[in-house]
């Protein structure tokens, strides 16, 4: 950190989860039209793409709900690709390790206490 300029605004690391969610939302609509005959999967996929939605637009209002959101919206995520997984008979999801990661650094990060004040 040069001078004495905080860790503000969406930036560094915070760009990775940023990115995750707008993919999300894009590969929530591809597994929305692949499980078109199953109901219950389209309102647990619709779910998770509604929450990432809802979570990007406090990331970009600076809302402090954002990290609660943030974390949720990980773990949602895992438990989407798990779902997906097992319906696929693919195995298990590899989501889990990365969520507890993010979920540590949203929890630790100066950067997300620094820039989601309102």
């Amino acid at each position: 950190m040069k001078g004495n300029k905080k860790l503000k605004g969406i930036g560094g690391w915070l760009l990775l989860p940023t990115i995750g969610l707008f993919l999300n939302i894009l590969i929530s609509i591809f597994w929305f039209w692949i499980y078109s005959y199953d109901d219950l999967m389209q309102y647990i996929i619709g779910f998770s793409m509604m929450f990432s939605i809802i979570t990007l637009y406090l990331e970009f209002n600076y809302k402090k709900s954002f990290k609660i959101f943030a974390i949720i919206s990980l773990w949602i995520t895992t438990f989407v690709s798990l779902l997906i997984s097992i319906t696929l008979d693919e195995g298990f999801g590899s989501g889990a390790l990365g969520a507890i990661i993010w979920t540590v650094y949203f929890i630790k990060s100066k950067r997300v206490k620094n820039t989601f004040t309102e």
